[in-house]
């Protein structure tokens, strides 16, 4: 697994003002749906999106980009706060797609994909948010943490479309690359998918999995009376 570099507070209180506002409300956003959304990683995306953000925000196009995204986020922050995921969606929709069609191709642009894919999905639009997640691989490959991130959230994204078949191949891919943050819960949701669909060898192979090789998961006790039950 690639390492990851420590952010410091006193490396952050150096760094642009606009992007560190930016990345408070994308920790936010993700701490709030951490156990809803694609992977449950809202401190390891705020990190990443200073480590990676930071040195693109100071040219000119990214820092023009970088202020859209925040705008978007203020929009769809604001707009949760009086009503519900979908309206903060629908509300934010307008703000996100100038975003997409007008810097799609700069580091602010891939990272409002892989943000508005999650809006997508808590807004109950799993179709444009696996479009969106699709677009997010590409975007980030050779990055592994972003990455799958967004291989996970199509995961998440065809399950929600009844789609199981294609849910657990994106889960079987994170549960597979020792680079990804969320193998434990890829795990879980493959366990669940399979039993879902009454193949009960292999949802008890993906819960055993996590108490073989995630010992400290939040899912390993799940895990443990869903292999006691299907065995």
């Amino acid at each position: 697994m690639a390492g990851k570099k420590r952010v410091t507070r006193k490396q952050l209180l150096k760094e642009p003002d606009k992007v560190i506002t930016m990345t408070g409300r994308a920790f936010a956003f993700f701490q709030e749906y951490k156990q809803q959304a694609t992977v449950g990683v809202g401190i390891a995306v705020a990190v990443l999106l200073v480590a990676t953000g930071i040195r693109f925000y100071l040219a000119k196009s990214e820092k023009e980009a970088f202020s859209m995204l925040d705008q978007a986020m203020q929009v769809y922050a604001g707009a949760l706060d009086k009503g519900g995921a979908v309206e903060a969606m629908e509300a934010s929709r307008d703000a996100f797609d100038r975003l997409l069609d007008q810097a799609s191709g700069t580091r602010a642009g891939h990272l409002a994909t892989l943000i508005f894919a999650n809006i997508c999905y808590q807004g109950g639009d799993a179709s444009r948010a696996a479009g969106l997640y699709e677009a997010a691989t590409r975007n980030f490959d050779g990055e592994p943490q972003l990455e799958g991130m967004a291989v996970s959230g199509l995961g998440y994204a065809y399950a929600a479309s009844a789609e199981p078949d294609k849910a657990l191949s994106h889960f079987e891919r994170v549960a597979d690359d020792p680079a990804c943050v969320a193998r434990d819960e890829a795990l879980y949701q493959m366990g669940r998918l399979y039993e879902l669909k009454g193949e009960r060898e292999k949802s008890q192979q993906a819960f055993k999995r996590i108490l073989s090789d995630h010992q400290g998961s939040l899912y390993a006790d799940i895990a443990r009376e869903k292999s006691s039950v299907l065995e």
